[in-house]
């Protein structure tokens, strides 16, 4: 069987003419309501067919969350950083140790012996051994010969063994057997009228001293100190000056390890710096960072991300679930808020309301390495810290006597001390073992002088560096009172030196995480008592070598300081101490630690990248932490540890670019101008934490269009807001329109974003002509079909009247017919 054949459907008759005429006003009325949008559309931005608004909204949460992966690395990178930075705490040092023994001055007596006094000291015995001591005892012997050479007290204090020279002045037993491990204390005491001593005023000074421990069996140990013997009538003078240097250990820990930092400040070494400094016989070397703490976010506050971006996944999801409110505005996370730890803003309102009454030298910023920055060119870096300190001081009220660079001695040298000349520096701080020809020479000159490179001559700060090193030895766990006592001989050696000339002598200590200031101030109160000395301040050293008071010869009568003088580059050596504990020259300087020039390099770019974006801000709180880390992290006290400085570098780097991120433009992703003129609808998003006023620049790639000015918008903090770029229109094509959000000052802000814009201006007047023909024509058509259909209704009716009528009537005739 074949297969049915398919259906064939008759072809449908093309329409006739009338067919045409009946259609053609619906087909009319169709066209006009297609076209009536178009024709509304070019008064308002709404001629922009925003295809991409979802595509926008999904860039902006990719951006989001590059900033949130940022933060996360950033807190990463600072937790590491600040483990790296922060110093072991050094161990104790143990007391003086030998055969099994060990002696610990608990309290070295007075301050002077006099005449008709006594010399009273207490010692503590610790058995270091593993079997008992049978029958302890101390004996107490002391030399009758005055000290007049510095080094004799360092010498008398390097020998070891015991002391068995003479016959003991006093000797005090203790328990008969003293037990491994234990402790007795001693005191023993002697009248100063039996030690045989000189009562005449010039043989006044330093004597030497022991405490030697014996046993049954003899002699153990000794140990040896000091006393200053000082006859009534002795009048030997010295005046004497401190220097506090105030910094922080690590200024960049303040961002990198807040808590370690704050923990500084309220129990810690700051702490004590801040109980030292107030004291009225100090003066201050103050690094103004100090004054300056960061304001850290709530929401991160352990971290270093100066951008507050922690909380950019909340605010994209924000984004993305609410693109409802006024003015363009979308529901986003509150801002985060910002604050200084109450313990670093005590500090530093304690050091601002100090500082008045004393004399206060400024360290660099930071201690940042000036002469590295200067090696490095990195000048916008060094402006910055320059700036910094200026307004930290005015906005403190503090006039410091200058900005001091302090120089090692192990690293001084006549090309040292120029560069930091030449990099600004407008005093020097360097030992004097470096600036003398001999260090140890019979007078000790007062700590100052001046120093000359190129065309600039600037006065130099010269403590003595035994003294400086001896209150820093003031340490937990040291013999703090055999370190007092040897500073009070040290000073009474300096006071004696045959000298007609005035002399002020300077100590300036470096003083670290495990300083005991109590002994530190008590210390100093002993140096306040000292008969020799006399409080002078700081700054008649510095006035002494700005107005040339000062005298190179001992035997020189009258007001003048006698000093270093007059330096070069050839007066400078490196120095250091020897095995004798004395500072002497050393045969070569020690390369000089900087930091790395490409971490500075890195630095000084993050630091203008940031401050394009922390000019449109209203708040300055959210750059805070990122400023400070990219202004300590030029630090000499990162200049050994290269890789933590690099790493510091890298967070401010990453937080920087989660900063620019945060501000963007998101326009549609295509545009239909089809008008003349029109405003293109541009949102500029704000995810930072603070308010930001900036510019929305359109730019096109042809000349087919006209755009217009830049507009200038405020987008507060978290927030986005949308706003209208006017676009005349020239010629028909496709263009690509850039937007780019800018500063105030013309920085870009963030990378430009380009759309692609179809320009069809004469198409507004085609359609309109098109509408107008075809309403003409529907009028036409429709007046032609009234009159058709009139005409036909009455031939009709016409038609009716004369056959229907007639045909009615014959009709009705023949009904009537039989």
């Amino acid at each position: 069987m074949s297969e049915p054949s398919p259906s064939v459907r008759p072809r449908a008759p093309l329409p006739g003419p009338r067919a045409l005429a009946t259609a053609a006003p619906r087909l009319l009325l169709v066209a006009m309501l297609a076209l009536a949008p178009a024709l509304l559309m070019p008064t308002g931005p709404a001629i922009a067919q925003v295809t991409g608004s979802k595509s926008a909204s999904a860039g902006s949460q990719s951006v989001t969350t590059g900033q949130t992966s940022s933060t996360r690395a950033t807190a990463s990178s600072a937790s590491a950083s600040s483990a790296s930075a922060r110093p072991s705490a050094p161990q104790p040092a143990e007391p003086e140790a030998t055969g099994g023994v060990s002696l610990d001055l608990v309290d070295g007596g007075d301050i002077t012996l006099k005449p008709g006094g006594k010399l009273t000291l207490t010692v503590r015995l610790t058995n270091r051994g593993t079997t008992a001591i049978e029958d302890p005892a101390l004996e107490l012997r002391v030399r009758t010969d005055r000290v007049t050479d510095r080094r004799t007290l360092a010498q008398w204090q390097q020998q070891d063994g015991p002391d068995t020279y003479g016959v003991p002045a006093a000797t005090e037993e203790g328990p008969a057997s003293l037990d491994a491990g234990d402790s007795a204390e001693f005191t023993l005491s002697v009248d100063a009228d039996d030690l045989g001593l000189s009562t005449a005023s010039y043989l006044w000074g330093a004597r030497r001293l022991s405490v030697t421990a014996t046993d049954a069996d003899g002699p153990l140990a000794s140990l040896r100190s000091f006393t200053v013997w000082r006859p009534d009538d002795a009048d030997a003078k010295i005046a004497g000056s401190v220097l506090l240097p105030l910094s922080a250990s690590d200024p960049g820990a303040a961002v990198s390890d807040p808590d370690a930092y704050k923990a500084s400040a309220e129990s810690g070494r700051l702490k004590d710096l801040e109980g030292l400094a107030a004291r009225d016989d100090v003066d201050w070397m103050l690094d103004p960072a100090l004054l300056d703490p960061p304001a850290l976010s709530d929401a991160d506050a352990g971290d270093s991300a100066g951008s507050g971006s922690s909380g950019s996944d909340s605010s994209a999801d924000a984004e993305d679930g609410d693109d409802g409110g006024d003015d363009g505005d979308s529901a986003q996370t509150p801002p985060a808020r910002f604050t200084t730890p109450d313990a670093t803003k005590h500090l530093a309102d304690t050091l601002t309301s100090g500082a008045e009454d004393r004399d206060v030298i400024g360290l660099p910023y930071a201690q940042s390495d000036t002469i590295g920055l200067e090696q490095a060119g990195t000048t916008d870096l060094s402006d910055a810290l320059a700036a910094r300190s200026e307004k930290v001081w005015e906005d403190a009220h503090i006039d410091p006597l200058g900005e001091a660079v302090s120089i090692p001695g192990k690293e001084a040298s006549g090309k040292t001390l120029s560069q930091a000349v030449t990099s600004g520096a407008d005093l020097l701080v360097v030992p004097s073992s470096s600036l003398r020809a001999d260090p140890a020479g019979t007078v000790t000159p007062s700590s100052v002088g001046t120093f000359t490179a190129g065309d600039r001559t600037v006065p130099v700060l010269a403590p003595d560096p035994t003294l400086s090193d001896e209150v820093s030895e003031l340490r937990t766990g040291e013999d703090v009172q055999q370190v007092r006592q040897r500073i009070l001989a040290e000073t009474a050696v300096i006071a004696s030196e045959q000298s007609s000339t005035q002399r002020q002598v300077l100590i300036a200590p470096q003083l670290g995480e495990d300083m005991d200031a109590g002994a530190v101030s008590s210390t100093l109160d002993a140096l306040d008592d000292a008969p020799w000395m006399t409080q002078a301040p700081v700054s008649d050293l510095l006035d002494a070598a700005e107005g040339g008071d000062m005298v190179t010869d001992t035997g020189t009568e009258g007001d003048g300081l006698y000093a270093l003088g007059e330096l070069d580059a050839d007066d400078v050596r490196p120095s250091g101490p020897g095995e004798d504990g004395t500072w002497a020259h050393l045969p070569r300087a020690r390369s000089r630690d900087e930091v790395d020039t490409g971490t500075l390099e890195s630095l000084q770019r993050s630091l203008r990248s940031m401050s394009t974006v922390a000019a449109v801000a209203e708040d300055d709180a959210p750059f805070s932490a990122t400023r400070t880390l990219i202004l300590t992290t030029t630090s000499t006290t990162l200049a050994k540890d290269h890789d933590e400085a690099s790493r510091r570098a890298k967070t401010a780097q990453k937080d920087v670019a989660a900063m620019r991120e945060a501000i963007h433009v998101v326009p549609a992703s295509g545009y239909n101008l089809v008008s003349d003129s029109a405003g293109v609808p541009i949102t500029v998003t704000n995810d930072l934490d603070s308010p930001i006023t900036v510019k929305v620049e359109v730019s096109t790639d042809r000349p087919i269009v006209r755009v217009g000015e830049p507009t200038t918008v405020e987008v507060p903090a978290r927030q986005k807001k949308e706003v209208t770029v006017p676009i005349d229109a020239i010629a028909n094509g496709t263009v690509t329109l850039t937007s780019t959000v800018r500063s105030e000052d013309g920085e870009e802000l963030a990378a430009p974003v380009s759309v692609p814009l179809s320009v069809n201006p004469a198409w507004e007047n085609w359609t309109t002509m098109v509408l107008v023909g075809a309403m003409g024509v529907l009028v036409v058509v429709g007046v032609l079909r009234a009159r058709r259909t009139g005409s036909r209704r009455r031939a009709a009716a016409a038609e009716l009247t004369d056959d229907g009528e007639g045909e009615a009537a014959g009709d009705a005739a023949d009904e009537e017919k039989p």
